[in-house]
């Protein structure tokens, strides 16, 4: 399963829409990558107060989209262009207010793990039953997963 890892910005993306964005990156992952493997995608909502852009609130948003390693540049740029208006278009916001990346697959899991990394071992455990927590009450909850960016 890929990842689509969605940082909003709170206040700046109702999360009313989460669930038609998440449907429209799917979508547009799927007419670029095949439906298998499928992308599950998993929003990450920064507090209001938390996020600057140009020295001001920020109302950027920030999207990884995990694909195979060693996608060719033309294919990488036809999904990013394809993406990127799929959420202008769903959120109502202009490309310019998004920040998006293809990340081959075994780059994102390098970053995960230094993520990981950067918690002493027992304060892994912690946080993973925390995350892991947090997916399972949002799906519950709000229908879509989601972990607070302060967990």
């Amino acid at each position: 399963m890929r990842k689509i890892i969605c940082s909003v910005q709170q206040r700046k993306i109702a999360r009313a829409l989460f669930p038609d964005l998440e449907a429209a990156l799917k979508r547009c992952y799927a007419e670029h990558f095949g439906a298998r493997p499928a992308a599950v995608v998993i929003w990450i909502e920064v507090p209001h107060g938390q996020g600057y852009t140009e020295g001001r609130l920020s109302d950027v948003s920030w999207i990884m989209v995990e694909v195979e390693d060693g996608l060719t540049q033309s294919r990488r740029e036809a999904a990013m262009l394809a993406l990127a208006a799929e959420w202008a278009r769903v959120a109502g916001v202009s490309t310019d207010r998004i920040v998006l990346t293809l990340c081959d697959s075994a780059v994102l899991g390098l970053y995960l793990a230094a993520n990981r990394k950067r918690l002493r071992p027992l304060g892994r455990i912690g946080h993973l039953v925390k995350t892991l927590a947090a997916l399972w009450s949002s799906r519950r909850r709000d229908g879509f997963l989601s972990v607070p960016a302060n967990l």
